[in-house]
């Protein structure tokens, strides 16, 4: 069984790959992966491979395909092919290639009622606002069509497929492998299990130690302190004596990593971490500004090393994702807007 993904910048394959794992550890279901990164077709050899993995595959997935350059010929390949194909957030006339069972983007509604009135309403109309009109369509649709027979299910996995992919943890992606063979692919009918997908904050606070993104800048002040307060109930070699030292920027910094790396030790979990008011004192702040699908599906390697060396000198690394490329909610949400700079990572 092989599933091909078309994607403009591979981000997912790394999530897509564990969910695989899952898929094989959880049910001994098998699944090749295959992916293409629209912005690494460049030559003709390319292109020829991409066609010939398109006529093996048992199911085509994409997303965020763009630019005139990918899309005519991705719009012949998908024409061509005669596994299910779907097709989210992506150029218009790429949309329109989607067919899973009954519900097909490519035909004309031929029976009359609501259902036909939605299908219509999720068809492409072009523009900048198009992934964002679509998903307000769709955001409450799922949890009614998911007890419909018929094309009303096959509408229904459009539905879930924007929402598993927007929140595009491992977990999440594995139910959408899971929805996606139960439904399309032969002999698995009733032998996968069907579960929503797991909803994340449109913007959050993101450590490595932590268990979950912090939707609150409280929740997080309040996790990161009981890192430092755990710290200051050790004496250090400066607060012995009659006259306790005030500690620098850079001592409180190292705290916080020495108390994180202790609790590590001690096999606790910071969901078990109380959480409470945050010192006065605090070391120097670096802001880094994410994208939600880098974290979500855990593509954080470049971040972690980076959150690393900036603990390694004292200074927090306070690191917020928003689910677009408009950071101004997280900025708001998280930092002074007064800051003097910011990372984009």
């Amino acid at each position: 069984m092989r599933f091909l993904f078309l994607t403009i910048d591979g981000n997912h394959n790394a999530a897509l790959q564990k969910a695989a794992t899952l898929l094989r550890e959880r049910h001994g279901v098998v699944l090749e992966l295959g992916f293409y990164a629209a912005a690494g077709l460049r030559s003709t050899h390319d292109w020829e491979r991409l066609e010939r993995d398109t006529a093996a595959a048992d199911f085509i997935f994409g997303a965020r395909l763009f630019g005139e350059e990918w899309v005519r010929p991705l719009d012949a390949l998908l024409h061509r092919a005669a596994c299910p194909v779907c097709i989210i957030t992506s150029n218009p006339a790429l949309i329109r290639r989607t067919h899973i069972g009954a519900f097909d983007l490519t035909k004309r509604d031929e029976q009359p009622g609501l259902l036909a009135q939605w299908i219509k309403k999720l068809r492409p109309q072009g523009g900048s606002g198009e992934a964002q009109r679509q998903l307000a369509i769709l955001r409450n649709l799922s949890k009614v069509l998911k007890l419909l027979p018929g094309k009303a299910r096959d509408l229904h996995t459009y539905i879930s497929a924007h929402q598993y992919w927007l929140q595009s943890s491992p977990e999440n992606l594995y139910r959408l492998l899971c929805l996606l063979i139960e439904r399309y692919v032969a002999g698995y009918r009733g032998k996968l299990p069907i579960a929503d997908p797991i909803s994340y904050p449109d913007a959050a606070l993101w450590h490595p130690d932590a268990a979950q993104p912090f939707a609150s800048l409280r929740e997080y002040e309040a996790w990161r302190g009981a890192g430092l307060r755990s710290h200051a109930q050790t004496p250090s070699a400066t607060q012995v004596g009659t006259q306790q030292a005030v500690p620098t920027d850079v001592e409180r910094g190292r705290a916080f990593v020495q108390a994180k790396h202790r609790t590590k030790e001690q096999g606790a979990t910071s969901s078990s971490t109380p959480r409470q008011s945050t010192p006065a004192l605090r070391p120097g702040t670096v802001g880094i500004l994410t994208m939600r699908s880098v974290v979500l599906s855990e593509n954080t390697a470049h971040l972690r090393a980076l959150i690393e060396a900036l603990e390694a000198r004292g200074l927090e690394a306070r690191v917020a994702y928003a689910a677009g490329l408009d950071m101004r909610p997280a900025v708001e949400a998280f930092f002074n807007t007064r800051a003097r700079a910011m990372l984009i990572c």
